[in-house]
C-alpha cells in the first residue's frame, strides 16, 4: 500500500480517470454536508491557509484508458472518499459554468471530460451515471427523466452549491476555484489488490466512521476472495489463466453487489441495508438467540479460519453473494409492490395482481417477524404463485390480529417463522419434493397456530375495554388498528371502482371523523346526548360505530356540524361515507345508531380477519380443509 501525503486536486486529477465502482452505494450527502464543505473552503480562503480534506483511498486498475491514439490515463476505483470527490466535482462544474476565459476548456479537460471520456464516473447504476453527466455536469443531453433517491440527492446538492455562489461576485469564483485546486490537501492511499481494499475499510470502521453491517460483510467477502486467490496461486504457482478467472469472479461479485445496492434504492427512499441483511440471514441460516447476526456472519461463518479449513471456499462466498443479490430484488418488490415491474416473472396477471395487492396491505402493518417468510415465498412464487398468495393472506391475518388487535410483543413468532423460512429455503435448494411439501405444510400450520394463539377475539375485547377504562386513552380512537380496519372497510365497499382515499395520506387527526362530535355544542347533539355522564359520553364518542373515514379536508371542516349538514358532505365524499349517508337519510344519529353501526363493523372485522376459520378447534386436524377453503376467504385480492 503506497501513501502519498499532501496531494492536492491538481495532482490527483493529473492524467487520471476516477470511477465509483458498482459495489459502492450512491451519492448520499445532504445539503447540510455540502454547505459544511463550502464553508470550510470559504474559511480557508479568509484565513489564507491550506485546508486538509482527510483521506482518499484508491484502488488502481490494471487496464488503462485510451485518451487518444498516443495517450493513456490510469484509472482508479474510489474506495473511500467518494462523497467528497463527487461534491468537489460538482463545485468545480458550477464554477466552470460561472467563469469566462481561455482557461475554461482546459479546466473541463482536467476535471470533467476529455475527448469523450468522463474523468469522474458514477457507476452505481446507469440512472445515476447518465443523470450525473447530463443534469449535474451539463455535459450531455438527457435521454431519460428517470430518477432514484441518489439522483435526487445530486439535485439537492447542486441547488445548495448554486445558491451558495449566488451570494458572491465573479472574482470570488476564480478565488474559490484556485483554492480548491491548489490548497485542498488529501492523504492519498493507493491500494493494489482486494485484500488491501478490505484493510482500508476495516481501518475506516475502526477509526469511528459508521459503516453498515452489510458494508462490513461486503468488505469481508472481498477480503476472503483476495486471500483465496493468493492461497490458490501459492499452491499451484498459477499463471495468467487463473488470474483471468479470478478477475471474472471479482467482476461478477462487484456486478451482483451493484445490483443489490440498486435494488435497495427505491424511488423515494433507500431501504435499510442491515434490515435486509438480517431478514435474509434468518432465511438463509435460521435463528440463533445468543449471537448477533453480525457476529454470526463475520466471526463464525466468513473468517480466515473457515477459509483455511474448508475446500472450495470461493464457491461458498460466491453462493452467498449471489443469494444476497437475488433476494434483494425480491425485497425491493416486497417493499415496492406498486412498481410496474414487481413480480413480472409471474405470467398470470390475476395471480400477480393478488400478490401485489396483499403486499401493499402488508406494507401498512408490522411484518418484522414474518419478513423471512415473505422473502423465501417470493422466490417460490416463480413456480408456485398460488402458494405465495396463501402464505401472504395468512401473514396479513397474523400481522393485523397479533400486533394491531392484540398488541402482542413485536417478537412474537420470531424464531418460529425464521425456522419455517429456513426450512423452505433449504427444501427448495435441495429440490426434494417430499421435503418441499413438508416445509410448505409446516409453514402454513405455524402461521395458523400463532394467529390462533396470539390473535384471539377475547384478548381484543379486553384490550378495547382497557382503552375505555384508562383516563389517558380514548377507546377505539386509541386503538392501534383503527385506521387499517376502517380503510379495509372502505376497500370492501369500493369493490372494483376507483379509490377515493390514499392510505398513505390518511391520519387519525385529519381523516377520522367523529360523527357525534367531540365538541357537541349544537342543540341537535345536546338533545340526543346531553343526559350522558362523562363515562357514557366517552363510550359513545369513541365507539367504533361513531368513526368514519373521510376524504382529506372534510373532517376538520364539518366536525361540529349537526348531523343533517354532515350527511350532505358525506354524500360527496368516499365510499364508506356514501354508505352511511344512504343508510341514514332520515338525518338521525342517536346512541342507538352508534351501537348498531359498531355491531356491524365488529362483525366485519370478525369475518374479514377469519376469526371463525382460524381457531384452536381447526388447526392441525383440518389443515387440508382449510387450504381448500382459502379461496373463499373474505379477503378480496383481485380488485
Amino acid at each position: 500500500m503506497n501513501t502519498n501525503s499532501k496531494a492536492n486536486l491538481s495532482t490527483l486529477f493529473k492524467d487520471r480517470i476516477y470511477i465509483v465502482p458498482n459495489y459502492q452505494r450512491g451519492y448520499s450527502w445532504t445539503p447540510s454536508n455540502v454547505k459544511d464543505l463550502l464553508k470550510d473552503v470559504e474559511n480557508a480562503i479568509n484565513l489564507g491557509v491550506p485546508h486538509y480534506m482527510g483521506t482518499v483511498a484508491l484502488h488502481k486498475q490494471e487496464e488503462r484508458i485510451d485518451i487518444d491514439d498516443y495517450t493513456e490515463w490510469d484509472q482508479f476505483h474510489v474506495v473511500d472518499g467518494q462523497q467528497r470527490f463527487t461534491t468537489l466535482i460538482m463545485i468545480i462544474s458550477e464554477l466552470i459554468n460561472r467563469i469566462e476565459g481561455e482557461d475554461v476548456e482546459r479546466l473541463i479537460e482536467q476535471y470533467l471530460k476529455i475527448r469523450g471520456q468522463y474523468i469522474f464516473r458514477y457507476e452505481v447504476d446507469e440512472i445515476n451515471n447518465q443523470f450525473f453527466r447530463s443534469r449535474i455536469l451539463n455535459l450531455e443531453n438527457s435521454t431519460t427523466d428517470e430518477k432514484n433517491l441518489y439522483s435526487v440527492n445530486f439535485l439537492k446538492a447542486k441547488e445548495a452549491i448554486s445558491t451558495y455562489f449566488d451570494n458572491f461576485e465573479k472574482d470570488y469564483y476564480v478565488k474559490f476555484l484556485k483554492k480548491l485546486r491548489r490548497d485542498l490537501y488529501f492523504n492519498e492511499f493507493t491500494v493494489e489488490n482486494l485484500t488491501q481494499v478490505s484493510i482500508v475499510f476495516e481501518t475506516i470502521n475502526n477509526r469511528g466512521l459508521s459503516l453498515s453491517t452489510l458494508e462490513l460483510v461486503k468488505n469481508r467477502l472481498l477480503y476472503l476472495l483476495g486471500k483465496s486467490s493468493e492461497r490458490e496461486n501459492s499452491k499451484k504457482n498459477t499463471g495468467k489463466r487463473d488470474a483471468t478467472n479470478f478477475k471474472s469472479l471479482i467482476d461478477n461479485f462487484n456486478r451482483e453487489w451493484g445490483n443489490l445496492l440498486k435494488n435497495l434504492t427505491l424511488p423515494n427512499k433507500v431501504l435499510s441495508e442491515d434490515e435486509f441483511l438480517r431478514y435474509h440471514w434468518r432465511m438463509y441460516r435460521g435463528y440463533e438467540t445468543e449471537i448477533s447476526i453480525k457476529n454470526q456472519i463475520l466471526k463464525e461463518e466468513f473468517t480466515v479460519d473457515q477459509l483455511v479449513s474448508q475446500d472450495n471456499y470461493i464457491g461458498k462466498i460466491d453462493e452467498y453473494a449471489k443469494s444476497l443479490a437475488t433476494y434483494s430484488l425480491y425485497w425491493k418488490y416486497i417493499n415496492h409492490p406498486e412498481s410496474p415491474d414487481a413480480f413480472d416473472f409471474i405470467l398470470d396477471g390475476n395471480q400477480r395482481k393478488k400478490i401485489k395487492t396483499q403486499l401493499v396491505r402488508l406494507k401498512r402493518l408490522n411484518t418484522a417477524t414474518i419478513n423471512p417468510l415473505l422473502l423465501v415465498g417470493a422466490d417460490i412464487s416463480r413456480e408456485e404463485p398460488e402458494f405465495y398468495i396463501r402464505l401472504l393472506k395468512l401473514c396479513e391475518l397474523f400481522s393485523f390480529r397479533v400486533y394491531e388487535m392484540n398488541r402482542r410483543r413485536s417478537d412474537v413468532g420470531l424464531s418460529t417463522f425464521a425456522g419455517a423460512a429456513n426450512q423452505l429455503f433449504e427444501a427448495y435448494n435441495n429440490g426434494n419434493v417430499k421435503t418441499i411439501d413438508e416445509a410448505k405444510s409446516d409453514s402454513i400450520k405455524k402461521l395458523k397456530s400463532n394467529i390462533s394463539e396470539y390473535g384471539n377475539w377475547q384478548k381484543f375485547e379486553s384490550e378495547i375495554e382497557e382503552l375505555f377504562r384508562s383516563e389517558k386513552k380514548s377507546g377505539y380512537y386509541s386503538w392501534k388498528g383503527l385506521l387499517y380496519a376502517l380503510y379495509e372497510y372502505e376497500e370492501i365497499l369500493r369493490g372494483n371502482e376507483a379509490p377515493k382515499l390514499d392510505y398513505n395520506e390518511i391520519t387519525k387527526e385529519n381523516s377520522v371523523e367523529h360523527i357525534y362530535p367531540q365538541t357537541p355544542d349544537h342543540e341537535y347533539w345536546t338533545d340526543r346526548f346531553g343526559d350522558f355522564n362523562n363515562d357514557e359520553r366517552k363510550r359513545k364518542l369513541h365507539s367504533l360505530g361513531n368513526f368514519l373515514l373521510l376524504t382529506k379536508g372534510k373532517n376538520s371542516r364539518i366536525k361540529n356540524y349537526p348531523f343533517d349538514k354532515k350527511i350532505a358532505e358525506y354524500k360527496m365524499s368516499n365510499y364508506s361515507a356514501n354508505e352511511l349517508a344512504k343508510n341514514h337519510s332520515n338525518n338521525e344519529w342517536t346512541p342507538e345508531k352508534i351501537e348498531e353501526r359498531e355491531s356491524k363493523l365488529l362483525q366485519f372485522i370478525y369475518d374479514r380477519w377469519d376469526f371463525d376459520k382460524i381457531n384452536n378447534a381447526v388447526l392441525a386436524e383440518d389443515e387440508k380443509e382449510y387450504i381448500e377453503d382459502e379461496e373463499e376467504l373474505s379477503i378480496e385480492t383481485d380488485k
